[in-house]
């Protein structure tokens, strides 16, 4: 999600920048008008000027394209605004938590040469702020003498302030970072991934979403009841998945993925096709060691290989399929395809996932 950054007002801004701020923010509707009068084109142009855009509100196509412009002033506006009001709970906060500090400054008349007395004067830690959809992302500098005792126990005062939930805070040396979630993901439509980085969304939670980096974390066990959404729950991760990763699915119960082959995916059923996807896979897994071996590398994305699945739903029919029976002096085929597995599941996450 895109942040875009906020001011902090240490004090409440005035009429005049208010007034400014409101300025900008509509100068999309009445500048032309403006402009033609200084230029003195009377009012046949500022006529047709405003008829041309009142008739493209009508379009839906053309409505889109004058509201995009407008959104590029009134934006200056509703950032301004919104830094206002973000700024005025936390100068709030900050004051009732005793965070601040007050310090008497003398006011000075340097054009005719004199004291014009001393007023008292907040001052606040230094405060950046930005924030998106869903979150505030903050960032605080402590005021010398302040500990981190003091700002571990008002961390909640913002969040609570804020009208939301703590999803992240820090406390390092001299700085505090938290994010506050105010608004909540709806998660109503499925994820789809927009770049190639290894990783993969499995949902959301209070104010981000989730990500599986599966070469940081290379193990991802998916587990409920019958009926509770396993299936459907990879099926949301399989339509992240970049043309450029290889994805083999084998469908153990032959109704859940079938469908997606419409789609492109390579998805296949029955112990035949789970022993041939097996056999591929430990295929590349002993390409994949001896390209790294030779390269001295053992990470397989700087060898500029892409990520390599093998999904299996529901590998015990699949694996019972298999027949168990032993030739002479031999392994079953059911032997040899778990040997297989055993050693993709060993050397498989430095080589492909």
């Amino acid at each position: 999600m895109k942040r875009e950054r906020l001011h902090f007002f240490p004090n409440e801004p005035s009429l005049l920048k208010k007034g400014v701020r409101f300025a900008v923010g509509t100068s999309f509707w009445w500048s032309p008008a403006f402009l033609m009068s200084v230029l003195d084109w009377g009012t046949l142009p500022m006529a047709v000027y405003y008829g041309l855009l009142g008739g493209s509100m009508i379009h839906p196509s053309f409505r889109s394209v004058v509201l995009d412009a407008n959104s590029i002033f009134w934006g200056v506006y509703d950032r301004f605004m919104t830094s206002r009001d973000v700024s005025a709970v936390l100068r709030e906060t900050m004051i009732n938590a005793g965070l601040t500090e007050k310090r008497v400054k003398e006011r000075y008349d340097y054009l005719n040469g004199k004291s014009l007395g001393k007023e008292e004067v907040i001052i606040y830690p230094a405060v950046g702020i930005e924030k998106d959809e869903a979150n505030y992302y903050l960032r605080f500098r402590m005021l010398p003498g302040q500990t981190k005792k003091q700002w571990e126990s008002k961390v909640d005062a913002f969040v609570q302030a804020l009208s939301g939930r703590l999803v992240g805070c820090e406390i390092g040396e001299g700085c505090v970072s938290m994010t506050v979630n105010y608004k909540p993901f709806t998660g109503d439509e499925p994820y789809y991934k927009r770049d190639e980085d290894p990783y993969l969304i499995l949902g959301y939670e209070p104010g981000q979403l989730v990500r599986w980096e599966f070469n940081k974390y290379p193990h991802c066990l998916i587990v409920g009841p019958t009926g509770s959404g396993k299936s459907t729950f990879m099926r949301n991760l399989l339509i992240q998945f970049p043309r450029s990763w290889t994805l083999r699915i084998l469908d153990g119960k032959r109704i859940e993925f079938p469908f997606m082959r419409r789609y492109g995916y390579d998805v296949a059923v029955g112990a035949d096709a789970f022993v041939r996807y097996v056999d591929e896979a430990q295929r590349e897994v002993e390409r994949r060691a001896k390209m790294l071996e030779e390269r001295g590398i053992n990470e397989y994305r700087d060898a500029g290989l892409e990520p390599y699945f093998l999904l299996v739903d529901e590998f015990i029919y699949l694996i019972e399929e298999v027949p168990s029976q032993k030739p002479r002096g031999g392994q079953s085929e059911r032997e040899k395809v778990w040997v297989k597995l055993q050693d993709i599941a060993l050397r498989g996450r430095a080589l492909y996932s």
